[in-house]
């Protein structure tokens, strides 16, 4: 039984046009912008590494926002859309598969995957919390979702570098070439489902 009921069917999943520009200029990287780990000298005291890793820590953070804003213009130029949601309960990373599964990207639509996330998250047992798309987890979540929507999602996630650039975050080995490949975008506490123009359902 489908847990989103009133959806009047299952849209296939149309990823060409960002599948080939994530293939063709972007790299498979993690971004520059963790904080290292000597960032004080051994004899340094504790307070000090502390204000030297809360100062680098600020600016990592102020790095992201600055290269996310940048990523919204690059995004823009190349036609893919950002489909948004308020991650009600801790669940925009579920919210976001949802988007990719049913092709509904619709702010309408934001209610009701709410609260299918949630039974998600009741049928697999999986506590209150910020979820990531590269833990086990994740990978019950998507194996779930395809057996329940009949697709066959294989997630990539992206982050945007200081630059404003895409970087694929996700390893190549655990991208599956037969599977359908969906785009999340990881600004840093929050997940949001990418999709180009062409793949937005036309409206009624």
């Amino acid at each position: 039984m489908r847990l989103v009921t009133n959806l009047n069917k299952i849209h296939e999943l149309k990823f060409s046009n960002l599948s080939k520009l994530l293939a063709n200029e972007v790299p498979r990287h993690k971004p520059s912008t963790q904080v290292p780990s000597n960032l004080a000298p051994a004899d340094r005291s504790t307070d000090e590494q502390f204000r030297r890793a809360d100062e680098a820590n600020r600016q990592a953070v102020s790095d992201m926002r600055q290269g996310n804003a940048r990523f919204r213009t690059w995004l823009e130029q190349h036609d893919i859309v950002v489909a948004t949601n308020r991650g009600t309960g801790l669940n925009c990373l579920l919210i976001s598969l949802l988007q990719h599964a049913t092709g509904e990207y619709g702010e309408e639509f934001e209610p009701l995957f709410s609260v299918a996330a949630e039974v998600i998250r009741e049928a697999l047992n999986i506590p209150s919390g910020m979820l990531y798309s590269d833990d086990v987890t994740a990978s019950r979540i998507i194996n779930w979702i395809n057996t329940e929507y009949g697709t066959n999602m294989a997630l990539i996630e992206v982050q945007a570098n200081e630059l404003g650039q895409p970087v694929i975050t996700t390893p190549p080995e655990r991208i599956p070439d037969d599977g359908d490949k969906v785009v999340i975008w990881q600004q840093g506490i929050h997940f949001e489902a990418l999709y180009a123009k062409a793949s937005q359902p036309a409206s009624s």
